[in-house]
C-alpha cells in the first residue's frame, strides 16, 4: 500500500484494536472537533463584526475542511446517535469556552 510515512504510521498503531476500541477513539476525536469547531466560529464571528477580511476568509476555509471532517463522518455513521451526541457536546463546551474567553478579554480591556 502507498500512503505517506505519517499515515503509514497512524495504520500501524490501529493495527491489533477491536472495532469497539476504534469507535470510542473516534468518538472521542468528533468530540475534540465540535470543541475546536466551536472555538473557530466563535474567533470568525468576531473577525466578520470587525470587518476584518481577510482574517475572517481565512478562518472561513479552515472551518468548510472541519465540516467536510464531520460530514463525512456523520454519513458513515447515520444511526450513530451517541456519536451525535458527542459531537453536539463538544460544540456546546467550545461555544462555551470561546464565549467565555472573549468576555475575559472585553473584561480586561474596560479596567
Amino acid at each position: 500500500m502507498f500512503a505517506p510515512r505519517p499515515v503509514r504510521l497512524a495504520l500501524e498503531r490501529l493495527k491489533g484494536r477491536t472495532a469497539t476500541q476504534l469507535k470510542t477513539r473516534f468518538s472521542m476525536i468528533l468530540f475534540f472537533v465540535g470543541i475546536i469547531e466551536m472555538a473557530i466560529v466563535s474567533v470568525w464571528t468576531r473577525t466578520v463584526s470587525d470587518s476584518k477580511v481577510m482574517a475572517s476568509g481565512l478562518v472561513t476555509v479552515v472551518n468548510i475542511f472541519i465540516w467536510y471532517f464531520v460530514l463525512q463522518a456523520m454519513v458513515n455513521n447515520l444511526n450513530n446517535i451517541s456519536l451525535v451526541a458527542l459531537y453536539a457536546a463538544g460544540c456546546a463546551i467550545g461555544t462555551m469556552i470561546a464565549t467565555a474567553y472573549f468576555r475575559y478579554n472585553e473584561a480586561g480591556v474596560d479596567k
